[in-house]
């Protein structure tokens, strides 16, 4: 990321969803600001969005600026689920939903083996 833009001009740069392998992948993680900071010492960038609209926004300006990959925390994505359906058939970005400190990892977990079994044609091979 350039040192002389910030990350909110980088998101506003772009207003199109992109579809196309990007050249250089960036990635960002969304949710709560507890559960997203460790990503920063990744060099991942982070966004705190908790409420349905708030992370629908944040997602749609990432995915318009041409991240290629989205973490959004357990929590958060399962307050926008239909929403973050239209990315399932889409290559870029890749939106994955990860468990969070508060919760179990279920849904995460579900939506791993989902895209998983869809990738290789069968669950059978996954036991």
């Amino acid at each position: 990321m350039s040192a002389e833009l910030t990350t909110e001009e980088i998101i506003f740069a772009n207003d199109k969803p992109s579809n196309a392998i990007p050249t250089e992948m960036r990635f960002a993680a969304v949710g709560d600001k507890d559960s997203v900071l460790a990503f920063r010492a990744l060099g991942i960038d982070v966004f705190n969005a908790t409420d349905a609209e708030e992370i629908k926004k944040t997602i749609t300006k990432l995915d318009r600026a041409g991240y290629g990959m989205i973490f959004v925390t357990e929590k958060e994505a399962m307050l926008v689920t239909e929403f973050l359906a239209q990315f399932d058939s889409r290559p870029y970005p890749i939106v994955l939903s990860i468990p969070d400190g508060q919760g179990e990892g279920g849904y995460s977990i579900q939506k791993i083996i989902k895209n998983m079994e869809r990738a290789i044609g069968s669950s059978a091979a996954l036991k």
